[in-house]
């Protein structure tokens, strides 16, 4: 497979119905079938219906390249069928050993026990109908952090590790990285995730070099990524975004319009003037893909009116660091 394409899909975002799974389904087979094939997925996502939705495409084009990466951390579980039900899952959970209770956050509904972990990934690898997944993430760790602090975070986290090691040998895990939502941008240090301290202990157990990817929000209204210095290097304190240059790690942003905010708004008239006969869409996606560090974006719709309109981004190749540094000097 070639680099990974400069978009790619969340499966995150959508009505959770066989309608919206139909909906979804479409924008997922125009962009593989249009040079995109990143794709973002979870077992919880769309209340447990996004990666079913994912494995009738790769079961309709068994033979294309795919970038799929999935993620542990959350239970997955329909909450619609109320507390009682939730309750029960998880005393179930424990009784069959498959989650053990020092290892569950029912807040969250998250747990990094290898037990449950291993038994998700075989799940999702049979719904996919592959042998592998070509990344795996830990799925917002911060909460987990917040909870038990750093002493225990880092003892679950080498356990987790360990995990990967296993699956990355057994040919079931390509690589691995962190996806996050503020964990790495928190103004507590106590409550932050340090990208060198975890790398550091992916060194301790030898698989540094399959540690590749970060995923976390960029876009016009959230660029911490770039510019909040609050991640500890050697011998500075660095962006997220130097910090992983410097260990080689690629950055694959989630949410570049804002969850939907970015396309509603009226850019200035001086920055539509650097991204001349684009929508406000266009212009924000643009603005991401143009961002040195940025590997790819992560377009999270069901709308494929929506999605046609971002691609063309893509295809026309309406990005480039000209558009970046003209931006910053506005």
């Amino acid at each position: 497979m070639k680099g990974l394409s400069k978009i790619g899909v969340g499966l995150y975002q959508g009505e959770e119905s066989d309608a919206g799974d139909l909906k979804l389904f479409e924008v997922l087979e125009f962009a593989l079938l249009n040079g995109v094939h990143v794709f973002d997925c979870a077992p919880s996502y769309r209340n447990c219906r996004s990666e079913n939705v994912l494995g009738r495409l790769t079961q309709r084009y068994p033979d294309r390249d795919y970038f799929i990466s999935t993620k542990g951390g959350f239970v997955p579980f329909d909450f619609s069928q109320g507390e009682e039900k939730e309750n029960a899952y998880v005393q179930e959970l424990f009784d069959r050993g498959w989650v053990r209770p020092s290892h569950f956050d029912q807040e969250y509904f998250q747990t990094f026990d290898p037990i449950f972990l291993d038994q998700a990934l075989t799940t999702t690898l049979a719904t996919l109908s592959r042998d592998s997944v070509e990344l795996y993430y830990l799925h917002n760790p911060e909460y987990f952090l917040a909870k038990v602090g750093r002493v225990r975070f880092l003892e679950v986290m080498k356990e987790v590790l360990l995990w990967i090691k296993d699956k990355i040998k057994a040919g079931q895990i390509k690589a691995f990285g962190i996806s996050s939502w503020n964990g790495f941008f928190e103004e507590e240090q106590r409550n932050r995730l340090e990208l060198l301290e975890f790398y550091t202990l992916a060194e301790e157990v030898g698989i540094q070099s399959y540690f590749n990817y970060l995923q976390v929000p960029y876009n016009f209204s959230q660029t911490k990524g770039l510019f909040f210095k609050g991640q500890q290097a050697s011998t500075s304190q660095k962006s997220l975004f130097g910090l992983a240059e410097e260990l080689k790690i690629s950055i694959l942003g989630s949410a570049p319009l804002g969850q939907g905010k970015l396309p509603k708004y009226a850019y200035p008239e001086k920055v539509q003037k650097i991204f001349p006969g684009m929508t406000s869409a266009q212009i924000s996606l643009s603005f991401v893909l143009s961002t040195p560090g940025i590997s790819s974006a992560l377009i999270g719709t069901t709308s494929l009116v929506h999605f046609k309109e971002l691609v063309s981004v893509y295809l026309e190749e309406r990005f480039g660091d000209r558009y970046f540094i003209e931006t910053l000097t506005q």
